[in-house]
Order: C-alpha cells, then structure tokens, then sequence
C-alpha cells in the first residue's frame, strides 16, 4: 500500500462513519416529528404502570422531542468537530434508548412505525416501514428497484414477484397486495418527508 492510499484509508473510514450517523440521525430526527400528544398519552400509561420511579422517568424522559433534539444536536456537534468515533457512540446509544421504551409499546414509530397513528396521521404499515428503513440505509436518491430489492433482503418473509407487486399482511393479518406504481408513489411521498427532516 502506497502512502497516499495510507493516508486516504482513514479518511475513508470516517467519511462512511459520517454518512452512517448522518442517516441515522435523519431517521430519527424524521420519526421524532411524528411524536403527537397521543403517543405521548401512550408512554404515560407506560410510566403510571411502572411500579420503579425512576424506570418511570427514563420512559417519560427518553422520548421528549426535546431531549431527542438535544441528544441530536450534541451528535451533530461532535461530527462538526471531527469526534466521528463519539458521535457514532452517541447515535448507538440514542437508538437503543428509543428502541428499549417501545417494546413496551402497542405503537412505536422509531423501532416498527404505525399503521395509522391518530386520526388523521400519517399512513405507517408494513411496507411503509420498510420504505423508511431503506431509504435510512440507501439514501434518498435510491431507485425504487433499489428500495424494492432492499426490502426483499431485509424482509423475507414478502413475497414480490417479478412485475415488483408486493403480496403481504397487514397487522391484522389480512392480506394486502401493492403494485409496482402503488410501491413507487408510496416512496415519492416517504422521500419527500426524508428529505425534508435532513
């Protein structure tokens, strides 16, 4: 290995790091403006059935858009000023947070999205969902072959055939089918708002 590609190797390293937290802090900063009074409601029911006070505060506490925002705003921090290892620490650690408080949820929007949350909130199913993740780890610019492909790999259990139509179920477990154009209008929507929460 020459020097210049001795030099280049770290640089490349931290490059991808970059990227990495930068979409995961996207992701997160994305499905933090979905946080409404209802879900809210839910993670107070949560911390009421929690007989440990202070269990009962880190799930109030874990999921304030404030403090998301915070914890957000020290990880762009740390990027800024070249602490990649840091910051990739700080994303990890905020997921997992996040991630913990909703399996104890009916309706998480970080770790599973859902299918419809409020009244007049946003559509969050399966496939949905699976758009979202893909577009976290693809990029926004990612093809819809490229999403469907992904979705293919990471959700097995779909079965896609070779028009690009989705055969799944939903929650419920009726089964559900979504076209090609259907997939592809949905992920015109999901970049838009991905795009946006950057």
């Amino acid at each position: 290995m020459t020097r210049d590609a001795q030099r280049q190797a770290p640089v490349a390293v931290s490059q991808y790091l970059a990227n990495k937290i930068d979409r995961g802090v996207n992701f997160i900063e994305m499905r933090a403006l979905e946080i409404d009074r209802q879900y809210l409601a839910h993670i107070e029911k949560l911390a009421q059935r929690t007989s440990d006070p202070v269990w009962a505060e880190f799930f109030r506490d874990t999921v304030r858009p404030g403090r998301i925002a915070s914890a957000i705003s020290t990880i762009r921090f740390y990027v800024r000023i070249g602490q990649i290892a840091e910051a990739d620490m700080a994303v990890d650690r905020l997921r997992k947070r996040l991630e913990f408080v909703e399996q104890y949820l009916t309706q998480p929007i970080f770790r599973m999205g859902s299918r419809f949350y409020g009244e007049r909130g946003p559509r969050r199913d399966a496939i949905t969902r699976l758009i979202d993740e893909a577009l976290n780890e693809l990029g926004s610019r990612a093809s819809a072959r490229e999403v469907l492909n992904h979705i293919r790999d990471a959700a097995p259990g779909l079965d896609i055939d070779a028009d690009g139509t989705i055969f799944w179920r939903n929650a419920r477990g009726r089964e559900r089918t979504t076209t090609f154009k259907a997939f592809q209008n949905r992920l015109t929507q999901r970049r838009r708002l991905f795009s946006q929460s950057r």
